[in-house]
């Protein structure tokens, strides 16, 4: 697909370069291990749905649901998989938790065993919330409210007494910083925008108030970001393909910086490319965040081919 798409009656060729990065690593770790367990026995699945619908038509395990072929094809073993809604609905001996893991009490699974398949990143930044806040730190979560990986975090703190900020800027949290009788320590949001959280880090470094800083940005984020960055200072245009979720934001913001030309297109949603979009460009970048899948990511390619095929039709 990173080729010039010939065209038609001497028009200028549309270079679609579509990114290498889809999936992230956990959850293509999460989708084999999930499937590699179906040959045991009967499994259900389950894990921490998004509460957006559009964000969780996206989700891996909701596919799952839906038998897409293609994820089936990529995973086999999975359309063996039957997956629920919560805990409580589990009726097999066997369950997996898909790579957002559960905040829902384990016991609730009815005895079931549990194979938990959560993202190592995600896993790590729960269970290093936990222990800042059992050694008796406060916690600065860098990130946006209202994200689970924060909200969560701040929870922890919170019910250990301890007290739970979010943000992105140092400036803006400034006064809860300052406040007396505070021990810090730094979290950041797994699905982080890198570039702002490297200018959190240096500002709260630069303060004369001791914070331990423990960066819990996922790799997946710095990879995306910086695959993301590329292409969009080397293509006129850039099709970011929507999941809704806190990584394609922070990709939207890396790129529309970069690149004002810079457009969300939720895929599932059967929204159209305007053609506006294209007017006069001569090189795409097709993105996506995590819960999008390469093939997703190749179909928008194809897709923007004809319609660029389609408009120089004379």
């Amino acid at each position: 697909m990173n080729e010039p798409i010939e065209t038609p009656h001497g028009a200028a060729p549309l270079d679609i370069q579509v990114a290498t990065i889809a999936y992230c690593w956990g959850i293509d770790l999460a989708m084999k291990r999930i499937a590699d367990s179906s040959g045991e026995g009967e499994l259900q699945a389950t894990h921490r749905w998004s509460p957006k619908p559009e964000a969780r038509r996206w989700d891996p395990l909701e596919l799952v649901r839906r038998q897409d072929p293609d994820l089936l094809a990529r995973y086999p073993g999975l359309e063996r998989v039957k997956v629920v809604d919560k805990l409580s609905d589990v009726t097999a001996s066997r369950l997996a938790l898909g790579h957002h893991g559960t905040v829902e009490p384990l016991p609730e699974a009815g005895g079931a065993t549990v194979h938990d398949f959560t993202c190592p990143f995600i896993a790590n930044s729960e269970h290093r919330a936990h222990v800042l806040a059992e050694a008796g730190f406060d916690l600065i979560l860098f990130g946006k409210p209202g994200n689970h990986h924060c909200e969560y975090a701040k929870s922890a703190a919170e019910a250990k007494g301890r007290t739970g900020i979010i943000g992105e800027a140092v400036a803006d949290l400034l006064p809860q910083i300052r406040q007396a009788d505070r021990n810090w320590a730094c979290l950041g949001q797994v699905t982080a925008n890198i570039e702002r959280w490297a200018a959190f880090k240096n500002d709260l470094q630069g303060l004369d108030i001791p914070v331990h800083i423990v960066d819990t940005v996922c790799s997946d984020s710095f990879d995306r970001q910086n695959e993301g960055l590329k292409l969009a200072r080397a293509c006129d245009v850039v099709i970011l393909v929507n999941d809704h979720g806190g990584s394609t934001l922070s990709l939207y913001e890396v790129c529309r910086a970069a690149n004002p030309n810079t457009y969300r297109h939720d895929h599932l949603a059967n929204e159209g490319i305007k053609p506006e979009w294209l007017a006069g460009a001569r090189s795409v970048a097709i993105l996506g965040g995590i819960h999008v899948p390469k093939w997703i990511l190749d179909e928008v390619g194809a897709g923007i081919s004809r319609l660029h095929r389609m408009e120089i039709q004379p």
